[in-house]
């Protein structure tokens, strides 16, 4: 690995462990044996998802330190750093001590853990992040980005605009075959209008950067967009999956999905730390980005 391009070397590490994970996929579904996989997406899988959060919010946390008190900007790397670390909560506690109760001496609250977790990942995570695009995307409206949309963004903000009041509109009677729900089952359904909500900030975010691109900085949100666009088309199999539309073995291709998503989260505050040393180092400005906005 060359280590003057972390970016790369992310998506090297993640390109790997994907392999490896469609190899193995493969041998379960030629050989029947499923402890293999188990072994593979509970411990190196969890180790995964798990690091990719810390790395996130260790990194968001380190960007969001190096704006001046009062810099717009700064609040939108601190939610993002927030918002990771809600994603880190959430995977050691769904992934690895849901299924490790000697580790917290509670056996009985495994579930409950595994819910917790669920929950922090999820929704919390992303209502979060989703604030922290909101703050981005009005900061560049401020420096004139994001003007100019195409029928195409048009038509993918009304597809998911269509979609989250669907999802409103089947509520009450989502609720009611529920009997009763609580706030457990009210969060679980938050993702689907939350989803929607960051596609939609993603359509937006693509316009904001344009302006930006090929610059160092605009190529770092492109990553954002990435793991956004990753998380839908994950929610959507796993929705699929629900309803029988996807069977055996290919609903565990859904599995995949969540490595390379986390990787692009990961690769966000990575890409902007690697841009500023190297325009640092190069005496470089690109598209106006470091002097005007730092974004």
């Amino acid at each position: 690995m060359d280590r003057s391009k972390p970016p790369a070397n992310l998506a090297l590490a993640t390109a790997a462990f994907v392999a490896g994970g469609v190899a193995i996929l493969g041998l379960w579904a030629v050989t029947g044996n499923q402890e293999l996989a188990i072994f593979y997406f509970r411990y190196p899988g969890a180790a995964f998802l798990i690091l990719a959060a810390v790395a996130e919010s260790i990194l968001c946390h380190t960007v969001h330190r190096s704006f001046d008190p009062g810099q717009p900007m700064g609040l939108c790397w601190g939610l993002l750093s927030m918002s990771a670390a809600c994603g880190a909560v959430g995977a050691a506690c769904r992934h690895l001590l849901a299924y490790h109760p000697e580790l917290t001496g509670a056996a009985a609250g495994s579930a409950v853990l595994a819910d917790f977790g669920k929950d922090m990942a999820g929704p919390v995570a992303m209502a979060i992040r989703a604030a922290a695009l909101l703050v981005a995307l009005r900061v560049h409206r401020k420096l004139g980005f994001g003007r100019g949309f195409r029928l195409s963004d048009w038509a993918i903000l009304a597809a998911v605009g269509g979609y989250a009041g669907f999802e409103f509109v089947r509520l009450p009677g989502l609720a009611a075959s529920a009997h009763g729900p609580g706030a457990q089952w009210y969060l679980g359904w938050a993702v689907y209008p939350l989803i929607a909500i960051l596609a939609a900030e993603s359509v937006a975010l693509r316009r904001s950067i344009a302006p930006l691109l090929p610059g160092l900085f605009g190529r770092c949100w492109l990553f954002q967009i990435g793991g956004i666009c990753l998380t839908a088309f994950g929610m959507a199999m796993e929705a699929a999956i629900s309803r029988e539309i996807i069977v055996w073995p290919w609903d565990s291709l859904t599995w995949l999905v969540w490595y390379p998503a986390a990787a692009c989260f990961t690769a966000v505050p990575l890409y902007h730390r690697w841009a500023v040393s190297k325009l640092v180092r190069t005496g470089i400005e690109e598209s106006g980005s470091w002097t005007r906005s730092g974004v």
